[in-house]
């Protein structure tokens, strides 16, 4: 189970001298038999050192140094041991402040561990010898399935307030549960999130909806204080709905049960669409607190603006994923409106991120158990499939994706068939008429064969069938009578025993045509011209 790549850098880096191991979340995967999603190394050697080493390593990070060990796409994270954190490294022991703002100081192994966030995490293993290093209990946690802190668990979150986000991601994951006193210091750090570095906030919750355990990574996130923190604007939404009494609380959260099947189903759904899912109540009381004003498809944009914009300026949401939730967003909003107010449905078909909209209506649809949306579900889905197979698309299929953008109109009329040239048909090489006669007559559509009288004297010159056949006429022809290119009337006898004999062609540059069409001879090529020398500049 183990990656060749990874082995390769640590079998590498302890032939040059260093201590190198496998550490972190792969060795905790392998010992609870999942497959790794991604493998780190921790050596002794310091980050230039690992260049030397390997040509095809890239030097990253600006809070702590780390070494990118890259094969094609396979990427193996090496990192120099780290010592516990003191005043040098940024973090302001003296006022109370344990933010780690610099990360720089290197150590031995022991103290690497020492310095990791949670135990199960802070497993080293070597596959030379094959054995697992463990320096902080963590085989001990592993096998109970509890999440604890490395030391004390206040500093821990305090220094790196992100790793409350950590902790529930690997116990949503895992199933694992929360040690006591662990649980208690997430709860009184929680407001120390917003010192945490925004991208790094955006990504584990990010992480947290794709992960396919959502709905008990939100519930951990709501029953720690953390979601008042990193989502007020959903925190608020539960609390207004628990005191009203109206379930809308576990709405939300049985669409989180909803996406998180359609990932154990092998589906991907994008960021967009998983933000959709989670802000899908804010935007349905705020559409309902202000259905009057609805006028415009920008009118309903200025309500979904009004709920992502707080969100978007905290963690900095990309325009693309705020983008994609607000589209998603709207047009689930315009299948509705579209279908009750007798609108051309299939233009809707066609628009971007469509079926998004229609899975969105789907989750409200299986979360609701509403029969009127139901219907609208099963109307809007048969004309999916309808227009799908009129139009002969897949939205799944790149190349028919762009079928569909080059031509708007293919879902609403059938596409008009295109109008191909006929192919000309080809004159067969006649000798019956002069060319003369030939130029002055006008073309015929079509070509019929001339019954012609037996004429011994005309045998030779008898025009072939226009229509070229499989089998070679039954009479054979003469040699010379075939290479004549153009027809002559019958000589006799005399004449032609006057006339010198013609001088026969070069075998090997005359090409015979099939069926006895005579003998084609390809034209000289001209001469070639001799090109003026140029000056070179």
């Amino acid at each position: 189970m183990l990656d060749a790549n990874a082995v390769h850098v640590v079998d590498r880096l302890q032939r040059f001298g260093h201590a190198a191991y496998l550490v972190g979340g792969c060795v905790r995967d392998l010992l609870l038999k999942r497959e790794p999603k991604d493998y780190d190394v921790a050596t002794s050697a310091r980050p230039r050192q690992i260049r030397r080493v390997f040509r095809n390593c890239r030097i990253i990070g600006r809070r702590f140094k780390l070494a990118h060990v890259v094969f094609g796409e396979d990427i193996i994270e090496t990192s120099t041991f780290r010592t516990i954190p003191s005043a040098s490294s940024g973090a302001g022991l003296g006022d109370g402040d344990l933010l780690i703002t610099s990360d720089n100081e290197f150590g031995t192994a022991e103290e690497d561990a020492q310095r990791r966030d949670f135990t199960v995490n802070a497993l080293f293993y070597d596959p030379a010898r094959r054995e697992v290093i463990d320096y902080v209990g963590g085989l001990e946690d592993l096998g109970a399935g509890l999440i604890r802190t490395v030391g004390d668990p206040q500093i821990r979150f305090r220094e790196d307030p992100v790793r409350i986000l950590r902790a529930i991601k690997f116990a949503s994951r895992l199933d694992f549960q929360f040690e006591a006193e662990t649980f208690q210091a997430m709860r009184d750090c929680a407001t120390d999130l917003e010192k945490g570095a925004p991208p790094r906030v955006l990504e584990e919750i990010l992480r947290l909806l794709r992960s396919g355990k959502a709905e008990s990574a939100f519930r951990l996130l709501d029953d720690c204080g953390s979601l008042a923190v990193i989502l007020p604007e959903i925190d608020a939404f539960l609390r207004a709905s628990r005191r009203a009494g109206d379930g809308e609380d576990e709405i939300i959260f049985a669409s989180l049960r909803e996406l998180d099947r359609r990932f154990a189903e092998g589906e991907d759904p994008s960021a967009g669409f998983c933000l959709a899912v989670l802000f899908s109540g804010p935007l349905r009381l705020a559409l309902s607190r202000r259905s009057r004003e609805w006028k415009s498809p920008m009118d309903l944009l200025s309500v979904f603006d009004d709920v992502l914009e707080g969100f978007s300026e905290r963690t900095r949401l990309s325009r693309r994923d705020s983008g994609n939730a607000r589209r998603f967003a709207l047009l689930r909003q315009r299948l509705e409106r579209s279908g009750r107010r007798r609108q051309r449905p299939l233009a809707l078909v066609r628009q971007e991120g469509f079926d998004e909209g229609l899975d969105l209506l789907a989750i409200e649809c299986a979360t609701r158990r509403d029969p009127e949306l139901r219907e609208l579900y099963l109307e809007w889905h048969e004309r999916r499939e309808s227009a799908r197979r009129e139009s002969g698309y897949d939205r799944s299929e790149p190349a028919n994706l762009e079928r569909l953008i080059g031509l708007p109109s293919s879902i609403d009329r059938p596409e008009p068939v295109a109008r191909e040239e006929a192919p000309r048909r080809a004159v067969p090489l006649t000798r019956e008429a002069p060319a003369e006669k030939a130029a002055l007559a006008p073309p015929r559509r079509t070509r019929e064969p001339q019954q012609r009288a037996a004429d011994p004297a005309e045998k030779q010159v008898e025009s072939p069938s226009p229509a070229p056949a499989l089998v070679p006429p039954p009479t054979a022809k003469p040699a010379a009578a075939r290479r004549t290119p153009t027809a002559r009337p019958a000589e006799s006898a005399s004449d032609a025993a006057a006339k010198p004999s013609p001088v026969q062609p070069n075998p090997g540059k005359l090409e015979e045509l099939p069926f006895g069409y005579g003998v084609f001879e390809p034209p000289a090529p001209p001469p070639r011209a001799e090109r003026p020398l140029r000056k070179r500049r």
